[in-house]
């Protein structure tokens, strides 16, 4: 009896009490509610982390600080979840190497063997295949998992281990952060990569005209005179013929290149921009005057030298303004002055360089007005090409047309060749005009009848001597006869005496059209100061 009324002896039942409550199952439940309750209530205490965390993540846009909040919700999570490990771990060549931790480490290593982890898929499929190093790390054993961080540049993993079992709420709210931030650091990819969009050029990557200009205006607020400012323009010689000539995807490689270049001639501090087309402008500070114009002319030796596109030299040159800033200088006045500076440049022969002076507004405004006008015409469908029959006085047949180029000039009307052809001369927009006849009587001569059987009408074409000039003027021609498919016979190119027919250079480039059947002539033979002699190393037919 004492026996059965006295402590159990692990041989029968459990002892109750009074009315038989079995008191040690009444505290094993009182435990297990205990249990249940601290476990749910850090359950709350996690998805609060989480919450918080995610609403914080909505407003972020820089990697390092959502990195950094995620680290903080990490060692949040951890502390609800007694001796639970955390290491952040990425791939480096045969080892991994160890970031941020959070919990209690005997011996935490820079590296730890790369075979951790092994990872033969993505990196999401990845498991603990070792865990020996980070039991040694921790000083006891644990149980691990890895949670794939695929926002990272590497390969990287957290590292989550508990004793004897991670339970499935830590694991679960590890993951749920985890995907947080991967979803927080994609939004902030898309954000910089459209900040980046809206600020470069799309084609070479430099700076567009909306980032130029906030570029300047931020150096023109805190601009003093000593800080020495300066705005170069540059506008490519030429260019136009390359887009002519061999298509517009040559003209797109030709624009990637010399944005490279500019790079190269320009300082990382500057600001190198692509304003649109084949404009260039860049924003120097902290120099001199004479160090902004050495900048300039560096741009313009690197441009001297030919492009290669598919594997075919192409040259273009470039003309630089360049303007100063001075106290109180608008940001607009400020382009303008450099916007002159490069048309002045290039009216003064192109691949050169111009500094802005107050004589350049004073002087001539109607002329750089007119200038500039047309050398954008060809490009604006301005030009115009008349013909004017060639007539045999044998028979009186028309034998062929005289391409005669006029200018539809948007306020002045239809202006003739001598009111336009000196200022296209000097300025250069006689290379683009010539191109463009060049380009558009040969596909008219496609279209013309036959008058007379065996006798093919020809189409005349003038030649400046710039054009001659030009390295790529041979290309420019077998390109528009293969365009066109108009044979070599039926284009007579015809030179004035103005012509330097004495350049080595220049006489080659007939004989190679010659040979391919183009035929030259000269027009108003005697008019001028051209000898017998030079008329003889010429490869003109009858």
């Amino acid at each position: 009896m004492a026996a059965d009324a006295g402590a159990h002896d692990g041989s029968g039942p459990a002892s109750t009490g009074r009315g038989g409550v079995d008191h040690a199952a009444h505290r094993g439940g009182v435990r297990a509610a205990a249990d249940c309750a601290a476990g749910a209530r850090l359950a709350i205490e996690r998805d609060k982390a989480l919450t918080e965390t995610g609403a914080k993540l909505l407003g972020l846009t820089d990697p390092d600080r959502t990195r950094g909040l995620a680290w903080t919700t990490a060692n949040e999570l951890g502390s609800t979840t007694p001796g639970v490990r955390v290491l952040k771990a990425a791939r480096d060549g045969e080892v991994l190497r160890i970031g941020a931790s959070t919990g209690q480490f005997a011996d935490l290593p820079v590296t730890i063997s790369g075979s951790v982890v092994a990872c033969a898929g993505p990196v999401d499929q990845a498991r603990i295949t070792d865990a020996d190093p980070l039991n040694a790390a921790v000083g006891s054993t644990l149980e691990w998992e890895c949670v794939a961080l695929t926002e990272e540049e590497n390969d990287a993993w957290l590292l989550v281990g508990a004793p004897k079992r991670i339970p499935e709420g830590t694991i679960l709210s590890v993951r749920n952060l985890v995907n947080q931030v991967n979803l927080a650091l994609r939004n902030s990819d898309a954000h910089r990569q459209l900040i980046a969009q809206a600020k470069s050029d799309p084609l070479t990557g430099l700076h567009n005209r909306a980032s130029f200009n906030t570029k300047l205006a931020e150096e023109l607020a805190q601009h003093h005179e000593s800080a020495g400012l300066h705005v170069l323009f540059l506008d490519l010689d030429d260019f136009k013929d390359v887009n002519d000539n061999l298509g517009h995807q040559a003209g797109d490689a030709v624009l990637v290149e010399v944005a490279d270049r500019l790079r190269r001639c320009t300082r990382p501090r500057d600001v190198c921009a692509r304003l649109g087309g084949d404009e260039f402008a860049g924003v120097l500070t902290g120099t001199t005057a004479d160090a902004a114009a050495a900048i300039a002319h560096r741009m313009v030796e690197s441009l001297a030298t030919p492009i290669l596109v598919n594997g075919r030299p192409v040259r273009v040159g470039a003309s630089v303004g360049v303007a100063s800033a001075t106290e109180d200088i608008g940001l607009e006045v400020l382009v303008h002055q450099a916007d002159v500076a490069m048309y002045a440049a290039k009216a003064n022969g192109k691949g050169r360089v111009r500094a802005f002076t107050a004589g350049l507004l004073q002087g001539e405004p109607a002329l750089e007005s007119f200038e500039r006008q047309l050398s954008r015409a060809a490009g604006s469908g301005e030009l115009v090409v008349h013909y004017q029959p060639v007539v045999s006085l044998a028979d009186l047949r028309c034998t062929g047309a005289e391409a005669l180029v006029r200018w539809q000039h948007p306020d002045r009307g239809l202006l003739q060749p001598e009111e336009f052809m000196a200022a296209a001369e000097s300025s250069g927009a006689v290379l683009g005009m010539g191109a463009f006849v060049l380009r558009r009587a040969c596909t008219d001569a496609m279209t013309w009848p036959d008058t007379r059987p065996g006798v093919p009408m020809t189409v005349q074409v003038n030649v400046s001597a710039l054009e001659l000039d030009s390295d790529h003027f041979v290309e420019s021609v077998l390109w528009c006869l293969a365009d066109s498919a108009l044979p070599p016979s039926r284009l007579v190119l015809e030179l004035t005496e103005s012509v330097v027919l004495e350049s080595v250079a220049a006489v080659g480039r007939l004989k190679t059209l010659t040979h391919h059947g183009v035929r030259i002539a000269i027009d108003d033979f005697g008019t001028g100061y051209a000898s017998l002699s030079t008329l003889r190393m010429l490869p003109t037919r009858s």
